[in-house]
Parts: structure tokens; sequence; C-alpha cells
């Protein structure tokens, strides 16, 4: 459920529950899901990491942009597993599930991950880049995740280990041919596209990467 602030004023309540059951005991993994992606830059404290350039940048650097009429732009994202998380050593992590965001102005979006040479021989028949997930025609009505294995051992699903690049490619096309887009606008009395950049609103983008990932419970 995705939860947005809104201006108009409304009497309809919200009618979502959720059910939360307690075990006996600690579970043998625990889950966690991260979004990742939406960075307006690079990082400064992770060189190579963050927004990634593209061939629409200014001569100022990379810029989550994408100009108004440009019907195949595209953003990059990347990410480093780090080696350690609260002075803790990073566990193996194991994707259960991933899933591809974006809004209107979105087509196409792939994750993929680069794996580092040392966690590659602990991981047998595991190539050095994997393709997480493809989405050839992202449809902002159709979200999901996508389930590897739904029935599959832990130990056989994708593992995720430090220093492995999480890569998160966007494909977008602000042009009134793009079908979803040319609604929403055509919503908003607008008959022609604007430029768009990195927020919140449907009218805004995003370029993220939702996982789901399990690791042993210690």
């Amino acid at each position: 459920v995705h939860y947005h602030p809104h201006t108009t004023v409304t009497s309809d309540l919200d009618t979502t529950t959720f059910q939360i059951r307690y075990l006996d005991k600690a579970p043998a993994y625990n889950l966690l899901t991260e979004l990742i992606g939406n960075f307006d830059g690079p990082f400064g404290d992770s060189p190579g990491d963050g927004l990634q350039p593209d061939p629409d940048d200014p001569p100022s650097g990379p810029e989550f942009l994408i100009p108004a009429g440009k019907s195949d732009h595209t953003e990059t994202m990347q990410f480093t597993l780090p080696t350690t998380v609260q002075g803790f050593p990073l566990p193996d992590l194991y994707l259960y599930s991933v899933a591809s965001h974006e809004h209107y102005v979105g087509t196409e979006q792939a994750i993929t991950v680069s794996h580092t040479p040392g966690f590659l021989s602990a991981t047998p028949g595991a190539q050095s880049d994997e393709c997480l997930l493809n989405v050839p025609a992202w449809n902002f009505n159709w979200q999901r995740f996508y389930a590897y294995q739904y029935d599959g051992v832990i130990e056989h699903l994708p593992r995720l280990g430090p220093g492995d690049k999480l890569k998160i490619k966007c494909t977008y096309d602000n042009t009134m041919q793009n079908p979803l887009l040319a609604e929403s606008l055509h919503e908003r009395q607008m008959n022609a596209p604007v430029d768009v950049k990195l927020g919140e609103t449907t009218l805004d983008e995003m370029c993220l990467g939702g996982f789901a990932l399990v690791y042993k419970n210690p």
C-alpha cells in the first residue's frame, strides 16, 4: 500500500487492515525488504555509486532529468553492497524476490548484479554478471514483486554478498506517444509533456528496485 499526501479533503476513511502472528520461537531466517535507487547524484563517500552519467546530462555532471519530447531517455543507478552493517559483517543474502518501480514516463527497467570474484568462488554456477529482473514493457498499473522460486530451497536462491554491485537501468518516454503519460497529462488539462525530475508524485519519476532478501538468524 502506497500512501501519499493529497491536498483534497475527503471524508473517506482508510479501511486497510493487517494481522500480526507471533511465533513461539525465532525463525531460522529473517526477511529484509530494501528499496534501492532513486539517487539524485553520485555518492561522495562511495566512488562510482549513485546516479550514473547519461547522454543527456549537462556538462556539470549527472542529473536526473528526463527532457520533454525525449522518447528513449535512460537513467541508471548503482549501489555496492557494503562489507559491514552497523559494525557487523554483512551476512549471506538470498534474493527471495525482486521488483521494479517507475511512474507514467517509465517504459523499461532492468536490474543486474555484478558479483565480486571472491564471492563467485563460493557460489557454484554463478555468472560474474547476472540479470535479476528485466521488464521490457513497464506499466504503472501492473506492479508486483517477482519471485525467483516460491517453492525452492532458500540455499538455491540467487545470492548477494559484500562488494557486489547492483545496477538499475530505467528507460523513459516523455512524449505524447506514451499512452499512460498522455492520459495522465490530459487529466490535468495539459496537452504537452514537461521536463520530469526525481520526485514522489506520479508526474515526477523514479528509478527504483525493490528487493526481498532472507538471511540466517544469528
